[in-house]
């Protein structure tokens, strides 16, 4: 498509060729709204050409990506932070401080906001420094979550703002989440007036296939999460720690190569007893798995193939009531629920 606009420029990657698709699809569909999810980064990110969003939004920065964006995080969020565009509102998930203070940098000097930062409900009001050698301040405005063990959780706005809701998505990480979301259907409220109204039903609702997943096979309960990175694993590990016994439980863990994987399964190692590890993805592209012997120096488990099998000898083998957690990699993940539920597996493109 480039070459043929102009011969001097390179060729599209993959990613950008599936981005340029979904906008003539938007077209033709003539969509009242699109979401935009960044495939990596922000401010180099195909996605990042729209110049007038209503709004933006930053969940959360962990490292990830390092060889592009950075090795520490207030760099990672400046990356991400380049999706910031003038006057179109910004929503900030709990992030450190030393990468709320980066993305702030960001959205001041391109004229951002407002800004909107998503906290627990017990923490004071931040403290957001100026932009050096200005004398403008930008205080956020601010979205707290306040929780509960009944899986209720409460989005206070400003203004008297409120959404009340039992989430539908498991795991810790969601309840910060679901205040990204609601920030941002308070601010779209302004362009679809009411729309705000359903935000509490569209939390109780919501489905994700592969994030927390839980499907019943018999007497066993398999639980399905694409944590595919450090931060993602250790939040995996958290949020089943209280739900699972390592007795009664069972790992079945792949990842793929250029992925930080021996800090992912040190996190993930300690949830289970038994571990049988796969490879997730047959070598393509230059992508390879991480080989499954290097897994089982960091913690001892059985390597008997691919996704297919695993699941089903980790199934056979299973002790009444047990749980199986399938993780480390979304390739993975989409192989096991496809083995599980009869569906057609996703045809593997090169990335």
């Amino acid at each position: 498509l480039t070459q043929a606009l102009d011969p001097r420029l390179p060729p599209l990657t993959f990613f950008e060729t599936m981005t340029v698709a979904a906008f003539v699809a938007f077209r033709s569909a003539a969509v009242d709204v699109a979401i935009l999810e960044v495939g990596l980064g922000g401010r180099l990110d195909a996605t990042n050409v729209v110049d007038a969003p209503l709004c933006t939004a930053i969940t959360s920065i962990a490292r990830d990506h390092v060889a592009l964006l950075g090795s520490d995080l207030a760099s990672i969020a400046a990356e991400k932070a380049g999706i910031a565009k003038s006057g179109a509102p910004l929503v900030v998930g709990p992030v450190a401080p030393r990468a709320w203070r980066s993305i702030h940098r960001v959205a001041h000097r391109v004229d951002a906001g407002p800004l909107w930062r998503v906290v627990p409900a017990d923490v004071s009001r931040p403290t957001v420094g100026a932009e050096p050698n200005s004398k403008r301040r930008r205080q956020p405005r601010l979205a707290r979550v306040r929780t509960s063990p009944s899986d209720r959780i409460s989005v206070l706005g400003p203004e008297g703002r409120q959404v009340d809701a039992r989430l539908n998505l498991a795991g810790m990480h969601q309840a910060a989440n679901a205040g990204v979301a609601t920030a941002m259907a308070w601010i779209l409220d302004e362009h679809w007036p009411g729309l705000a109204d359903h935000a509490g039903y569209g939390l109780e609702t919501v489905r994700w296939a592969g994030r927390m997943e839980s499907l019943r096979v018999g007497q066993v309960t398999v639980v399905l999460d694409g944590a595919h990175n450090s931060a993602a694993a250790e939040t995996l590990a958290r949020s089943l720690a209280s739900r699972t016994t390592p007795a009664r439980t069972s790992l079945i863990f792949g990842a793929m190569n250029d992925k930080p994987w021996p800090p992912m399964l040190a996190a993930l190692a300690p949830l289970a007893t038994r571990r049988f590890y796969t490879e997730p993805l047959r070598p393509i592209a230059g992508r390879r798995s991480a080989d499954p012997r290097r897994l089982a120096q960091i913690a001892p488990g059985s390597w008997l193939g691919d996704p297919r099998t695993t699941i089903l000898h980790a199934i056979a083998q299973a002790l009444p009531a047990e749980t199986i957690v399938v993780t480390g990699s979304i390739f993975l993940v989409g192989a096991v629920r496809a083995a599980l539920l009869g569906l057609q597996e996703d045809i593997i493109v090169p990335l």
